[in-house]
Order: C-alpha cells, then sequence, then structure tokens
C-alpha cells in the first residue's frame, strides 16, 4: 500500500495530498509485477493492531513518500517502509531527472532502520 502522507518516523500522523491520477497510473504500471498496490490517504485506515503489534491489513507493507517538487532537476522525496512486529526504514532519496522522467540517483541525510 502506498501513502500519500508525508513521511516521518512514524507510522501514524495526519493525512496528506493525494497523488494525481495519472502519478498512480506511472507507480501502478512500475509495479505491475508485483503485489497488489493500494493506495490510501491515511495510514490509520490500514494500521491495525496498535496496542500489542501494529500491521498491515491484509499482510501488506505501508511506503509512505512525501511531496515531490515539481520543476526541479534534482529533488529529495522522504520516505518510509512500515513493517508490521519487524522494523520500519526512514530515509530521503535523491532523485534527478532524466530526459524521459525522475530517477533515484542516492539518499540524503541521515537513515533510520529499526
Amino acid at each position: 500500500m502506498w501513502s500519500t502522507e508525508p513521511a516521518a518516523p512514524s507510522p501514524a500522523g495526519r493525512a496528506g495530498e493525494q497523488f494525481s491520477p495519472a502519478g498512480k497510473q506511472l507507480i501502478l504500471g512500475e509495479l505491475a509485477d508485483l503485489p497488489p498496490v493500494r493506495f490510501v490517504a491515511d495510514p490509520r485506515t490500514v494500521i491495525v493492531g496498535e496496542k500489542s503489534c501494529g500491521r498491515v491489513v491484509d499482510g501488506g507493507v505501508l511506503i509512505s513518500l512525501g511531496p515531490i517538487s515539481e520543476g526541479a532537476e534534482r529533488v529529495t522525496v522522504p520516505n518510509t517502509l512500515f513493517f508490521p512486529c519487524l522494523g520500519g526504514q526512514w530515509l530521503t532519496y535523491v532523485l534527478e531527472r532524466s530526459e524521459r522522467d525522475r530517477r533515484v540517483v542516492g539518499t540524503e541525510g541521515p537513515i533510520g532502520i529499526s
């Protein structure tokens, strides 16, 4: 599942800006060979059992991306992954524009894994 919430070092928080329909189609196209992807506006709608061991419904993984600024040649995008009862990851991707699209070229700043 993809959350449209800005990435933060916590799976809970306030809902963020939605991906555009075109953005969703791009992501779905790139991830077509993976299990089904579902977009959610608020991660609290898919995380259950937080008092014991929070998990994502249907055995999923919650991926949150921060806002992606348009127009710049090089942008940073905050990202979190939430793995139920196993841990999580927090980092900031660096993307650079190519002739056709943007590509992740590395990370910037601290990386957290729990």
